[in-house]
């Protein structure tokens, strides 16, 4: 049985509470262990509202929805390889604000960035802001990182 649209908002609002959560229980950085391993493992460090900084073993650092217009500021000093807009809206896009040379993904083709293999996949926004949203999947080894851009 294939899951309604409302549902799949759903489930995409879960996965994203789940996030947050553990990024605010873990003092704002979670190790991600696939399996023993002598590498570092994967961190990711969220930095608020739906923007994170994932940093793979490699040191590949992408960093997802750099914000704006929020109750505080994005953080000073953020550099990033690559940078994923789930969508246009300004607490979601603001690039200008990541300091280095990233490489700006917008869209939907896979990449393959250092040791990171980035897919995204088109959903859409509800709430107040209606319209398209990619999510994102980002892949370094066996480990598998869902971003799902704003699923509210």
């Amino acid at each position: 049985m294939l899951a309604t649209d409302q549902e799949k908002k759903l489930i995409m609002k879960r996965i994203l509470v789940l996030l947050l959560f553990a990024a605010f229980i873990t003092a704002t950085q979670i190790p991600v262990h696939a399996v023993q391993t002598d590498e570092p493992p994967i961190t990711i460090q969220y930095l608020g509202i739906s923007s994170f900084l994932i940093t793979a073993p490699d040191g590949t650092q992408i960093l997802t929805d750099p914000f704006s217009g929020a109750p505080y500021p994005f953080p000073d000093g953020i550099e990033a390889d690559v940078v994923t807009v789930s969508h246009r809206h300004p607490d979601h896009s603001n690039v200008r604000a990541v300091e280095g040379d990233p490489i700006e993904i917008r869209d939907l083709e896979p990449q393959e960035v250092g040791m990171v293999e980035i897919t995204g996949y088109h959903t859409e926004h509800g709430g107040s802001y209606s319209g398209d949203v990619n999510m994102y999947v980002f892949q370094s080894g066996d480990v598998k990182i869902v971003h799902p851009g704003a699923p509210d």
